[in-house]
């Protein structure tokens, strides 16, 4: 889930996709409806991939916001008194739910299946509408106490910077999210600068539209990214300070213009990070493309079903 749409598919144990993904306009917010809309478009796509619900083994759902696995609860969505977001899926479902943090499964899925497969320390950036970070720390996911560790994007970067959604000033969400490259976008288009995304209609400008101007070469798309890459690198110097990471894999709609984010990162770790440290970091693009999230949430459900197996089979 992201915070505009829901998409859903079936696996099966050897990770391969038994339908066709199916999206769903659902916005995230602490609405009845939008649980009940969430519960439907489940329901209706078990029925329409045709799935023998006797075979389905769990449900994972990987979505933003600060989500305490162990409760099945979210902080931020789809929060209600009462029962738990877990607890009221499993109950309307009636199969086991598992509920991680976008960025979490992320981090589970890359190292699991992916380019950090057999890494001990990996930082997993996912790189949306918001940052996420998933940490892979001596060869485990890093939860931290409650749950929340990873809030990489409301780390402060610059004083008195704008305002962000967590209530605090000069936020990195505010300088290097995809919220913050579409933001800028409009500001430079409102002034006039000639782009491919001219012809675009300001109020609905996306973050796909912006990813697809730099692919094809348009400068003003290429320089937005040099900027949001510079203010990601200059955090991720910080995270590069503490864990002293082997490995930084980059994922999510932004991570698509692979380069033209990759280079000013590096370029911003250089600056910022003892060399002593981040000489021997890598950074790679994940290679999941658009199904990053999806395969987050297959990542949860196949751990948790996997430990489950091991501590019930002695």
């Amino acid at each position: 889930m992201d915070i505009y749409q829901t998409r859903i598919n079936v696996f099966n144990a050897a990770n391969q996709s038994c339908s066709e993904t199916r999206t769903y306009e659902i916005a995230l917010n602490n609405t009845v409806e939008t649980l009940e809309l969430l519960v439907s478009s489940i329901e209706s796509f078990i029925k329409e991939a045709g799935v023998d619900r006797k075979l389905l083994v769990g449900i994972g759902v990987s979505m933003p916001g600060l989500v305490d696995s162990r409760k099945g609860v979210n902080r931020t969505y789809l929060q209600f008194d009462g029962p738990s977001l877990k607890d009221v899926l499993e109950d309307r479902i009636k199969l086991p739910v598992f509920i991680e943090n976008d960025a979490k499964a992320i981090a589970l899925s890359v190292w699991r299946d992916g380019v950090a497969k057999g890494k001990k320390d990996v930082l997993v950036l996912f790189l949306d509408w918001g940052i996420g970070l998933g940490m892979i720390l001596d060869g485990k996911l890093y939860r931290g106490a409650s749950g929340f560790a990873g809030e990489f994007s409301h780390i402060p970067i610059v004083e008195n910077g704008e305002l962000c959604i967590c209530g605090k000033l000069g936020c990195l969400q505010t300088l290097g999210a995809g919220t913050a490259l579409v933001k800028k976008a409009k500001e430079g288009l409102k002034e006039g600068k000639s782009s491919l995304l001219a012809k675009e209609e300001l109020g609905t400008l996306s973050l796909h539209a912006i990813v697809d101007a730099a692919l094809r070469g348009d400068q003003f798309a290429i320089n937005l990214f040099a900027e949001i890459g510079k203010n990601l690198g200059k955090g991720i110097s910080i995270l590069i300070q503490l864990f002293n990471p082997e490995q930084i894999v980059i994922g999510g709609k932004m991570a698509e213009v692979g380069q033209y984010l990759t280079m000013p990162i590096q370029q911003a770790i250089n600056t910022y990070s003892m060399s002593q440290i981040s000489g021997r970091v890598t950074i790679e693009l994940s290679r999941f493309g658009k199904d990053i999230g999806l395969n987050g949430a297959l990542a949860v459900v196949m751990s948790e079903v996997f430990d489950y197996m091991q501590k019930h089979h002695h």
